[in-house]
């Protein structure tokens, strides 16, 4: 970490829920999120989801998120099946669009 970069403290799945990240976004005019993880099912889940709600398109990076999966499916099962999830959810106006984490570099990289 650099000395520059903002640090967020969260005690829930969702990013958003008791913490300053909302104004801090708001703060730096920040106009979409990126967002990868552990836990998929949850933090990942959770915050993508409270993102759109609060207005942010999202790039939710395709190949980094993870997670533990559980008896009934497997880790790549429930990474699948959150991508098309949450990639197809409109209710909320901005969409969640899926890029691996290299084409998300190398878009930045191209800016």
């Amino acid at each position: 970490m650099d000395s520059a970069d903002l640090t967020l403290d969260k005690t829930t799945g969702d990013a958003f829920w008791k913490t300053d990240l909302l104004p801090m976004l708001q703060n730096l005019g920040v106009q979409e999120l990126v967002i990868g993880g552990m836990h998929t099912e949850y933090c990942v889940d959770v915050t993508t989801r409270a993102a759109l709600r609060h207005g942010y398109p999202v790039v939710l990076l395709a190949d980094a998120h993870t997670t533990c999966g559980n008896a009934a499916v497997t880790p790549q099962q429930v990474i699948a099946h959150h991508n098309i999830t949450l990639s197809s959810t409109s209710s909320f106006g901005p969409r969640a669009r899926l890029q691996t984490a290299q084409q998300w570099a190398d878009s930045v990289s191209q800016t």
